[in-house]
């Protein structure tokens, strides 16, 4: 019996299945096309698979490791990804390996061990919080994931070209690319000889933003009395506890005109704590940006029976003496982003449109409230340089403390008690 009859006794034979799956157009394919498809494989590392690391390169990774001390720089001498090396180190520990630079940073970002990233970090540290220094760092890391996607062959941070830079902004919307801009540009700023290819004069600066980012005079970032009554009114809420907190928090945003903050920071609104609240004398103490304090003086009789009807429901979950004055039912502090969501779900329950309903836009409604009631602007000062958006006075050391409370108190605290009267938000 012929090989050819036997074949055709029992069918078919099955090929084993090829390792590398096939393109879907295969079948349109000519077989031209086919053939040469299939000489690339070959020609790939492994027929195109991605490459990997077995317990025979152990020796190799640990002397690589040793040498560069960096594990972006061994990734990239290995022709593997960072992610690679991380599992191949966790399968093979070595007593040589080395940690990470930013140890309080963790690995999940891939660019803050280059030797660039780390001259620049350190060297923010210097001019600014860690705080700042880490959000720089969020924007950074977005970049480094946007080259290696468009433009991997320059992924690496020394690599990186003003033009590129701009290529990123323009995929943002005009209003997300401020905070960008600061995080790229510091790295020309702070360690220029690490980044001779980006250029700061071919970057926008603050500057010339500014007009562009300026909200004043813009209509959809004000509200009227009523509106304000209709948000405060239009709370949307599951609980009776979120119901009087949410009208608390947004009358006191309004009567105070307060930056939302950052709970993590005591700063802002979200910031404020049960124990530097003084119902009794209509004041409350709430730690500013730059680590500076204001001292609330305005506080109107409806925001303080708002606030203490907050505070009795808020007896049920936490101590009403102190901690975080703003807290959801499981007792953790509320963040920017949820406030926001607060303020737009009351806006769509009240009907408002065509208004940027933000945190935002409280401070600025306030300012145009406050001096059509006729309040006088000495009750909205600030430090004495300019007029701030708020019934307070700030300090930043003992001796301004001293010459407020010396020479302006009195007759600045009977004048904000005048004008407190004044000012009502329904």
């Amino acid at each position: 019996m012929t090989n050819q009859s036997l074949s055709q006794e029992q069918g078919p034979i099955d090929l084993p299945k090829a390792k590398v799956k096939r393109p879907s157009e295969w079948e349109d394919w000519s077989k031209k096309d086919r053939m040469k498809w299939l000489r690339d494989q070959r020609r790939q590392h492994k027929g195109g698979r991605p490459r990997r690391l077995i317990e025979s390169d152990v020796n190799r990774v640990n002397i690589l490791m040793t040498e560069l001390n960096n594990k972006s720089l061994v990734a990239e001498s290995l022709g593997i990804s960072r992610s690679t090396l991380y599992r191949f180190l966790n399968r093979f520990p070595s007593e040589e390996m080395t940690t990470e630079i930013f140890e309080d940073i963790g690995q999940a970002p891939h660019v803050v061990d280059y030797p660039e990233i780390g001259t620049w970090y350190k060297r923010q540290l210097l001019h600014s919080k860690r705080s700042t220094a880490r959000q720089y760092l969020v924007h950074i890391r977005a970049f480094y994931r946007h080259m290696l996607l468009h433009h991997p062959s320059r992924a690496r941070p020394s690599l990186w070209t003003s033009d590129d830079i701009l290529e990123y902004l323009n995929n943002h919307e005009p209003y997300q690319r401020k905070n960008i801009l600061d995080g790229l540009r510091s790295l020309a700023k702070k360690a220029q000889e690490k980044f001779p290819r980006i250029n700061l004069a071919l970057l926008p600066t603050k500057k010339a933003n500014k007009e562009k980012r300026s909200h004043a005079g813009r209509e959809e970032y004000y509200c009227s009395r009523g509106q304000i009554k209709a948000l405060i009114e239009n709370i949307a809420a599951a609980t009776r506890f979120q119901e009087v907190r949410n009208k608390a928090m947004l009358a006191t945003l309004y009567n105070t005109a307060i930056r939302a903050g950052n709970p993590s920071e005591d700063r802002g609104l979200l910031g404020m704590r049960v124990e530097n609240l003084h119902l009794d004398q209509h004041m409350a103490e709430v730690k500013d940006k730059g680590g500076q304090w204001w001292l609330i003086c305005g506080l109107t009789d409806q925001t303080i029976h708002l606030i203490e009807d907050y505070l009795r429901e808020k007896n049920r979950i936490a101590d009403p003496r102190e901690g975080y004055l703003w807290i959801n039912e499981r007792a953790y502090p509320l963040r920017q982003g949820q406030l926001n969501a607060i303020i737009k779900e009351a806006g769509r329950k009240a009907g408002i449109k065509g208004k940027i309903l933000t945190s935002k836009m409280f401070r600025k409604t306030f300012v145009k409230h406050a001096l059509e009631s006729g309040i006088r602007p000495m009750s909205l000062i600030g430090t004495g340089k300019a007029v701030k958006t708020c019934f307070c006075v700030g300090w930043t050391g003992q001796k301004a403390i001293d010459t407020i409370m010396t020479f302006y108190a009195p007759r600045l605290f009977s004048q904000i008690e005048e004008d407190r009267e004044k000012f009502k938000w329904c």
